[in-house]
């Protein structure tokens, strides 16, 4: 009697869900933002140009890589899209992990992992040519 009662209770649940339930938002092709500068070293602050910057989502993601290069002023600026949200009647928040490999004249660095929010916009922490070490 107590499963009939439980399963009841799931079938319902799943009913409206599938009635009431998400509604998938609509794509927006770039929905996340990450922006930050290479400098020459954390002393001196000079920009560096040119820097080849990836930023890496998470493998287990169908999210591509997506690639830029810093400016004169050593700035990044990557937008991309993160994935999709739906409009529920419960709350939900979508995080990935991303970490950014910079490259610049051979040396590679890869930083920590971050954990960002879709649709938000992140000003990540300066990187200097001093952590890039040869592959």
């Amino acid at each position: 009697m107590k499963t009939r009662v439980y399963l009841g209770l799931i079938a319902s649940l799943v009913i409206a869900l599938l009635v009431g339930g998400c509604q998938q938002s609509e794509d927006n092709p770039v929905n996340t933002v990450v922006r930050g500068y290479v400098y020459t070293d954390s002393t001196f602050t000079e920009p560096v140009e040119s820097v080849f910057v990836i930023v890496r989502v998470d493998d287990a993601s169908l999210v591509p890589d997506y690639t830029s290069y810093t400016d004169s002023t050593g700035k990044y600026d990557v937008a991309f899209y993160l994935g999709h949200t739906y409009e529920c009647s419960f709350s939900y928040k979508y995080y990935a992990k991303v970490n950014l490999i910079f490259t610049y004249e051979g040396k590679t660095y890869m930083t920590p992992d971050y954990y960002l929010e879709l649709g938000e916009e992140y000003d990540l922490p300066p990187v200097h040519l001093g952590l890039f070490a040869s592959p």
